[in-house]
């Protein structure tokens, strides 16, 4: 309802009733053309449904309860040789033993 607003270890809030709803204590307004990265939900509508889709599938492919635990440190091989195949340019050959993934991220190292 925006009665109310929550700051982490700070506690829960009467929200400003003439303050729009996003731009109390919680959420500070984001200039135009800026995107805000606080928040890790979907910007537009139709990404709401492409990761609804996306999410579906994965949890239908494979074991799922292997995908919720720890991954090994350099990240799983068949997915360190999808990377190293996209990487892959005439003169540059990459392989999955030279792709180190960590926190979303890839590094080839050479």
């Amino acid at each position: 309802m925006g009665l109310v607003s929550a700051e982490t270890g700070r506690g829960t809030f009467v929200r400003e009733t003439s303050v729009p709803a996003g731009h109390g204590i919680d959420q500070s307004p984001t200039a135009p053309g800026m995107l805000d990265l606080n928040f890790n939900y979907p910007e537009l509508p139709e990404q709401a449904e492409l990761l609804r889709g996306a999410l579906r599938k994965l949890s239908s492919a494979g074991d799922l309860d292997a995908l919720l635990r720890y991954q090994p440190h350099a990240g799983r091989r068949h997915e360190r040789a999808i990377i190293a195949e996209h990487l892959s340019t005439p003169g540059l050959a990459v392989t999955a033993e030279q792709v180190l993934l960590v926190s979303g991220a890839c590094w080839s190292k050479r």
